[in-house]
């Protein structure tokens, strides 16, 4: 089971849930992504928890939850609240504070779950940057780099993974909108969609990896559950476009991670230096025309207002 939910789906230059690989190795530039989720206002939902916890049912057993922030905190307690076993699995690196560490394994404590810990460097993230960017055909940093423990990951174990949700509030995003959308960006409740979205499934796919990448959004009515939530901050309050942590804490009070985390980005320098090295390696590999910036258009907008309306 490594199929995209069927209500999910993406294209590039106009076709339908391509891969960035497909236009590459033909030297056809990158020059349109779309993303696009289909559900309608007849979708019936429930509480954020409880939907989180409906669409764990839907996971077979033998799960693998990396878990390191509060989105994949929240999938192993949804996993945990229907009573079936998972292993969570957790990478430290240099730059990140030994909390985040602590604190995913009081989590496995708790849940009575095992709990497996690997340690990657500087030079070995790179590496994976420059080996996954290219093999994907996307530069998309920090998600590359957690491709290398998803591989250390036993290939019997059912991954889930805590993508696809509404968080996008980092500054790219409202840059994002900014330049696509115009200074009215938020006069509907729509979301930025990057290619970072799929590069998980892309990887499951090429490797044949079970798994559940984007669990935030692997149901319609838990899609549902998070754009009508009146804890969702949306707008220009926020430093991107929506902030989501409100809202997980008042439906998950007992979360650990109550705070977002980003464990590659601890600094502005570092973040742009491992970029620079990953893009560098790229551009040996294809053409630096090929490629275009998610600030500049190459990034998918999912119209929650309309599609609910």
């Amino acid at each position: 089971m490594f199929e995209v939910p069927s209500h999910i789906s993406w294209s590039i230059n106009g076709k339908v849930n391509s891969t960035f690989r497909q236009f590459l190795d033909n030297q056809i530039p990158l020059k349109t992504f779309d993303y696009n989720v289909y559900i309608d206002n007849n979708i019936k939902s429930d509480t954020f928890r409880n939907e989180c916890i409906k669409a764990a049912e839907l996971l077979p057993d033998n799960l693998a939850i990396p878990v390191s922030g509060g989105d994949s905190e929240i999938v192993a307690r949804s996993v945990h609240a229907i009573g079936k076993q998972a292993t969570i699995y957790y990478e430290d690196y240099p730059w990140v504070s030994s909390t985040y560490k602590d604190m995913s394994k009081r989590i496995a404590e708790e849940l009575s779950y095992e709990w497996i810990d690997y340690t990657a460097d500087y030079d070995q993230c790179i590496e994976r940057m420059k080996k996954y960017s290219v093999m994907l055909g996307n530069m998309s940093r920090g998600f590359l780099i957690t491709l290398g423990l998803f591989e250390k990951i036993p290939e019997e174990k059912f991954i889930v993974g805590g993508l696809g949700e509404l968080e996008k509030d980092g500054w790219i995003y409202r840059k994002t909108m900014e330049n696509c959308l115009g200074p009215d960006w938020d006069k509907e409740l729509t979301i930025p969609c990057p290619p970072t979205e799929i590069i998980w499934w892309l990887w499951a796919k090429e490797q044949k990896r079970a798994g559940q990448y984007t669990f935030f959004n692997s149901t319609k009515s838990l899609i549902k559950s998070q754009v009508e939530h009146k804890k969702l901050s949306y707008g220009k309050q926020n430093k991107g476009v929506c902030n989501t942590i409100a809202m997980k804490n008042h439906e998950w009070p007992e979360l650990i991670y109550k705070n977002k985390t980003d464990h590659f980005h601890p600094t502005d320098d570092f973040y742009n230096q491992i970029y620079t090295e990953m893009e560098k390696n790229m551009y040996e590999h294809y053409d630096k025309k090929m490629f275009k910036l998610v600030k500049n258009g190459f990034c998918g907008f999912v119209n929650y207002t309309k599609l609910l309306s």
